[in-house]
């Protein structure tokens, strides 16, 4: 590299070797940020450039400061750690993100730390054994639904379910969905799009991984909700508040009856593809892991649609459950 490119490329060249290798505790000497440039870029610099450089990275607001005992450090980063890790739990607590995607994601935040912060979050390479909905159109899906929000059209797309073996197939085969697309919501891990669906008159929601083949449709503009007596006065503020589990006990493999077709959903909805589904004696079941308290939560809530089989214990306990709440129901 000529002697002027190197004096153009030196200030990225240092910022990025501060980006990688400083931080509060591991400030950088001069001759450290040599070493290291010489070692990633294969270029010498000289000791008097790496002081112009980063008084030239300092007037331009990127903030960096001395070590107690001399050398420099980044202060000033894209993220602080506190965001990093509020921003990777959300990515591994939704399911419906594909973990080479959750995978992806959190390893480039965790690279806008020094490689010291990033050591935290080695935790990333257990995403892929976390339960998720597989759909890797997902990010494609919000892309083409914001894509006809800014520009006021509909979308279609196909929807999908599941069969009585637990295998996904659309729901309509061959039926594409027409809808203006008006908000996502973010609940509990999982995406949704509230809309108007074509021949509706109410607020229709679709869950975003179980929707494929997204596009933009172009002949289309986006309906006033306005238009709909059941929409105009729609409030999403309102609509989150009154549209509303973790707790530290033993985990237990249960197996679960399920009522019928429709209501395989509770159980992919929650606990994704760790579920396994099976059929015996032409009854539906599924067999899970989680923790007992949340798992019987989670049958309470929907006692219309799954009953607990096993353990015997864990059936008894809901039982009584539903019991006693059935007798407060009784008492004047």
């Amino acid at each position: 590299m000529a002697i002027l490119q190197e004096k153009k490329a030196s200030p990225i060249m240092v910022l990025r070797i501060l980006q990688d290798y400083s931080d509060e505790n591991h400030p950088l000497t001069q001759q450290n940020i040599i070493d290291r440039i010489d070692e990633r870029y294969g270029i010498e610099l000289e000791r008097k450039s790496i002081g112009s450089t980063i008084e030239l990275l300092q007037e331009l607001d990127i903030e960096i400061g001395r070590g107690l005992r001399g050398g420099y450090y980044l202060i000033s980063r894209e993220f602080e750690k506190s965001e990093i890790t509020y921003l990777i739990d959300g990515i591994f607590s939704s399911r419906f993100i594909p973990a080479h995607q959750a995978e992806d994601l959190a390893n480039r935040l965790s690279n806008t730390l020094s490689i010291y912060d990033r050591k935290s979050y080695d935790f990333i390479r257990s995403s892929s054994e976390l339960s998720r909905v597989p759909n890797k159109e997902i990010f494609h899906t919000i892309d083409a639904i914001s894509e006809a929000r800014q520009q006021h059209k509909q979308i279609s797309f196909s929807y999908y379910t599941y069969d009585r073996e637990g295998n996904q197939v659309e729901k309509y085969p061959g039926y594409k969905y027409r809808v203006s697309p008006y908000y996502l919501v973010n609940n509990l891990g999982s995406y949704y799009l509230l809309c108007h669906t074509k021949n509706k008159d109410d607020l229709s929601i679709y869950r975003l991984d179980y929707m494929k083949n997204v596009s933009v449709l172009n002949d289309y503009e986006l309906e006033d909700r306005s238009d709909f007596d059941t929409l105009k006065d729609f409030n999403i503020i309102d609509f989150l508040n009154e549209h509303v589990y973790v707790f530290n006990d033993e985990v237990i493999d249960a197996t679960l009856e399920i009522k019928d077709e429709p209501s395989i959903h509770c159980v992919y909805d929650w606990f994704g593809n760790k579920a396994q589904i099976f059929n015996k004696d032409d009854k539906i079941f599924a067999k899970v892991r989680c923790n007992e308290q949340s798992l019987m939560y989670w049958c309470l809530q929907y006692c219309d649609c799954v009953r607990a089989i096993s353990p015997e214990s864990f059936r008894k306990r809901v039982e009584k459950t539903l019991q006693d709440a059935l007798q407060k129901y009784k008492e004047q």
